[in-house]
């Protein structure tokens, strides 16, 4: 039984990782659309009831995310980057506290070379203070 979690868990995965490339595909095919889809899809997925996130699903969840933050900040989408932010937050909230502070560090970091936008950045930072506040990640504020 063992075993069958194991490759349960490893197939959820792999699955990740596949979608992964598929989207890394789409966007360099200039499937733009196709390709926000499947970096959503990683970023959205549930892992398994009753499994622990292991590192290869961390890892296609974060690379799908920058993906999806680049796509954003190159096709001049700022509401769609700063909107990912907020609700990557809940949906990450059992990654190592240390990696969701980097993913958004990057990501805050990547919405900073957007012009023009101040107000827009002091509300994204008083929504990501309140929410380290509510769930006591003071690594990240």
């Amino acid at each position: 039984n063992q075993q069958s979690t194991f490759s349960m868990a490893e197939e959820f995965a792999q699955a990740l990782t596949k979608k992964v490339e598929q989207g890394t595909q789409n966007d360099e095919d200039e499937k733009t659309g196709e390709a926000i889809k499947c970096f959503e899809e990683v970023i959205k997925e549930q892992v398994p009831k009753g499994e622990d996130l292991s590192e290869a699903m961390i890892k296609a969840k974060e690379q799908a995310t920058y993906k999806l933050a680049t796509i954003y900040k190159n096709k001049g989408l700022v509401d769609e980057l700063i909107d990912l932010q907020k609700d990557i937050l809940p949906l990450f909230i059992d990654f190592p506290k240390s990696k969701t502070a980097k993913i958004m560090r990057t990501l805050f970091d990547l919405t900073l070379q957007v012009e023009g936008r101040y107000q827009q950045l002091i509300d994204l930072s008083m929504h990501i203070i309140q929410w380290c506040d509510k769930e006591s990640r003071s690594f990240l504020r």
